[in-house]
Order: C-alpha cells, then sequence, then structure tokens
C-alpha cells in the first residue's frame, strides 16, 4: 500500500488497514466482522496533532447520515450475509455503520443525552476474551 505524506484520505486508509493488520495478527480473540470493521474505521480517523492523537468527532451531517442509512440497511443484512460482500458501496456502508456504532460506545456520554455505554463494551470484550 503506497501512503501520501499529507494526504489525508491516504492515511486514513493506512491506519484503517494497520488496524485490520493488528487485529489479525496480535490479538488472541477472534473479533465479530462488525467490531473490527468498526474499531478500524475508528482508527480511520485518528489525525495526529503535536505528536497526539485526536479521534475526529461525527457532526451532526454524518449523524443524520447514518440515521438515514440505518433505517434502508440492518446491520443484520450488512454483517450475517454472505451476498452483502459483493457490492464495494454496502460494504462501505457496514463500515461507517459500524465505525458510528464503536463511536458511540466510546464516546456517546459526551453527548447530551446519551447513556454511558463504555462499560458495557469493556464487559462484551471480556466475554470475546474468555470464548
Amino acid at each position: 500500500m503506497m501512503v501520501l505524506v499529507g494526504n489525508e484520505d491516504s492515511l486514513s486508509a493506512a491506519y484503517h488497514h494497520y488496524a485490520h493488520f493488528l487485529a489479525r495478527n496480535f490479538l488472541d480473540l477472534r473479533l465479530p466482522r462488525w467490531y473490527e470493521e468498526g474499531l478500524a474505521s475508528y482508527v480511520g480517523q485518528i489525525q495526529i496533532d503535536r505528536g497526539r492523537p485526536e479521534f475526529k468527532r461525527f457532526t451532526q451531517i454524518e449523524f443524520n447520515s447514518i440515521a438515514g442509512l440505518s433505517e434502508s440497511l440492518s446491520m443484520d443484512r450488512l454483517l450475517f450475509r454472505d451476498d452483502a460482500l459483493a457490492s464495494p458501496r454496502v460494504i462501505q456502508i457496514s463500515n461507517f455503520k459500524s465505525q458510528t456504532l464503536l463511536y458511540y460506545l466510546l464516546h456517546g456520554y459526551l453527548e447530551a443525552e446519551f447513556i454511558d455505554r463504555r462499560k458495557n463494551l469493556a464487559d462484551y470484550l471480556e466475554l470475546l476474551v474468555a470464548g
């Protein structure tokens, strides 16, 4: 993979694929596809500022976009049916929905009226580790 220095899309793709590489080669557990894709897409949004990672926050427009996608494409169709893998656009939508879910689980508590779900996510990961 070629990375263009200074090109945000190139760096985002590199971070995304590197997260897949790390998850598949250095974790002692098999992550569900939705989680691995969400994690890779989430990591792909990292921006480095003065040597510190910053995660891009979703805008209201992005939240509205995901709400519209959620009405038309269920996560069941996107993540558990093999025919979903035949469409690059559906894969892209699936990645975006997974990223949004992971973002909500990690950062939703920072938004007004959202419940803190970090403990639920930690419990889920512990269950994966336990098998």
